[in-house]
Order: structure tokens, then sequence, then C-alpha cells
């Protein structure tokens, strides 16, 4: 499994405004990457609205590789990181 620090890779998205479930989705949407956040959205103290009171400790996202997959499908996973670079300066 791999695992992705989502607050030091996307350092300008506040703590309450889920930057792992922001990272999984982009993942998803750039390079068909399945993950799953694990953060803000399982373990922050929220008030009944649903607002966060209390961001988690981490921010992560879980990426999930096949294990059953060849090389290439390795390389362009590891690739598709790269590729959020741009992502970091928009946010």
């Amino acid at each position: 499994m791999v695992y992705v620090d989502a607050r030091e890779y996307l350092q300008n998205v506040l703590e309450t405004e889920y930057s792992a479930d922001t990272l999984a989705a982009f993942a998803y949407a750039v390079g068909g990457i399945r993950a799953v956040a694990i953060g803000n959205m399982m373990y922050a103290e929220k008030d009944e609205a649903g607002c966060i009171l209390k961001p988690s400790k981490n921010d992560f996202v879980r990426l999930a590789v096949p294990r059953t997959c060849t090389r290439l499908n390795t390389f362009y996973s590891l690739q598709t990181p790269s590729k959020k670079f741009t992502l970091r300066k928009t946010f």
C-alpha cells in the first residue's frame, strides 16, 4: 500500500477543507487511480451540521495498487502524482 500525506502534498488547502478527499478525487480524475481518504472525513470532531470543530491528527490518502499489474501500470501510477504539481499551485 502507498500512503500520501495530503496536508504535506497540498499545503495551500486548509485543514478544514478535506485535503485528503480532494487529493483522492483528483488522483482518480487525472490518473484513474483508486484511492481512499483517511483523515478529516473519518476522524475529525464535527458538530451536528457536519462542520469540523477539530481536525484529525493525520490526513492521508491510501492509493490502491492492484496486486497483479504490469510494470507499465505501476510506472503510470507512480507518474500520475507528478501531474498534481499543477494542483498544488491551483489551491
